[in-house]
Parts: C-alpha cells; sequence; structure tokens
C-alpha cells in the first residue's frame, strides 16, 4: 500500500502552489481594512448585547 504513496516534497510543485496569480489578483482588489491590533483595541467582550428572538 505504502509503494502508491508518494511521501516526498516537490519544492517546484510548492512554489507554483505559493504564487497563485488567483490570490494576487484578490488581494489587489481588496480595500485596506483595519489592522489585528486596532480590531482588538475596539473589541469589548463584556458589552451586553440583547439578541432579537426571530
Amino acid at each position: 500500500m505504502r509503494e502508491k504513496i508518494n511521501i516526498y516534497k516537490d519544492a517546484e510543485r510548492l512554489k507554483a502552489i505559493a504564487v497563485d496569480e488567483y490570490d494576487k489578483a484578490t488581494e489587489e482588489d481588496l480595500p485596506k481594512g483595519p489592522s489585528l491590533a486596532e480590531m482588538l483595541d475596539d473589541l469589548d467582550i463584556n458589552a451586553d448585547v440583547e439578541m432579537a428572538e426571530e
């Protein structure tokens, strides 16, 4: 069974996966948002928010 499983890394294939054109295009189209630090500063876990029932 093991003879049918490829356990070796192909460095060229990993590079091709890392440089995906779709990801680059999508990343460029997204607007700049707040950083993680800014979002964590605004986070208030203790805030009471009433959930509306539907």
